[in-house]
């Protein structure tokens, strides 16, 4: 844990200072919450975080709109805590609702808009769906080529995940052949 846990009470006092003195939905009030709820996931408390990214998100539905970026990243990481425990059920609307904002209000060749086609790329592949997801990493390492360099850890990311979907459906395929 080391500095998570020494950074866990400076976030909590951020929070609580934000809160009091630019009120609970004031849009830096609610970027602490979301610090918190990031660190608290990040050490695997998803219990604790997850109340922590709904509350933002509420508040940021309210506040900024429903489509605002700030609102689609919270979105995000709400359905990625839900997928980190296994509530894959939970997480798929949440991945695919932030992509289509995403694809409306950004553009589908956006990096935050890729960064949510991976992620519901990498759901479906655990879910099994790997047609699906092969097409949209596919689509992810295609466009991430045009803007990043070949060492980005997204784009080799991207590439890794590509690599393994692809093993995966030739396996499957080969299987079916042998049938």
């Amino acid at each position: 844990m080391g500095r998570l846990s020494t950074a866990e009470p400076l976030y909590r006092q951020d929070l609580e200072i934000s809160e009091r003195t630019l009120g609970p939905e004031d849009p830096d009030t609610l970027g602490s919450l979301c610090n918190l709820a990031n660190l608290l996931s990040n050490r695997g408390d998803w219990d604790g975080a997850e109340p922590l990214f709904r509350r933002a998100l509420e508040a940021m539905k309210r506040t900024l709109g429903p489509e605002h970026p700030d609102t689609l990243t919270s979105l995000d990481n709400l359905a990625i805590l839900l997928y980190e425990r296994g509530d894959l059920d939970s997480a798929e609307p949440l991945f695919r609702r932030a992509l289509e904002a995403r694809e409306r209000t950004l553009s589908p060749q956006h990096p935050d808009t890729l960064d949510s086609v991976s992620n519901l790329a990498i759901l479906l592949w655990k879910r099994g769906k790997l047609e699906e997801a092969d097409g949209m990493l596919q689509r992810v390492v295609a466009e991430r080529e045009k803007i990043l360099l070949p060492q980005h850890p997204n784009r080799i990311k991207g590439e890794r995940a590509l690599a393994e979907v692809q093993r995966e459906l030739a396996a499957k395929h080969q299987v079916k052949d042998e049938d």
